[in-house]
């Protein structure tokens, strides 16, 4: 149940929460988790991994291009991997250790939570997306 000190977020679509792969994921997560991510552009050629606290103002500001960098420049904007974890270091090792992949076993990473490597985002309707992504700070 939601609180005003741990209210909760509520997310839709596939991605891996403690371990496992929940294919069509309805599940309301406290605002305490972490997020490990990959971003690719339209064509998914370019590949970023990130790690946030926040991730609908994150990929507010990967969508925008409001933050210089990688994402910006390569207009990497695309959502196609998902993880979740409630322990902060957890997240950290994990994006280190997916950065360190050869972009074949990133590609293998999506390919089983998300065949179509369609924008996971864009499950969110768009204008909650980014009321939601302005709202958090």
């Amino acid at each position: 149940m939601s609180d005003k000190k741990n209210p909760l977020i509520e997310f839709s679509f596939p991605c891996v929460w403690g371990g496992t792969l929940w294919v069509t994921l309805t599940r309301k997560w406290p605002k305490s988790s972490y997020y490990v991510y990959i971003l690719t552009n339209k064509n998914g050629n370019v590949m970023y991994v990130g790690m946030t606290n926040v991730l609908a103002r994150r990929l507010y500001e990967h969508k925008t291009s409001l933050v210089e960098g990688f994402t910006k420049k390569y207009r990497v904007h695309k959502l196609v991997y998902l993880e979740v974890t409630e322990n902060v270091h957890s997240a950290i090792e994990r994006e280190k250790e997916i950065k360190k992949w050869r972009r074949e076993k990133k590609n293998q990473l999506v390919d089983i939570a998300n065949p179509k490597w369609e924008d996971l985002s864009m499950k969110w309707r768009g204008r909650r997306f980014l009321a939601i992504a302005r709202n958090d700070s």
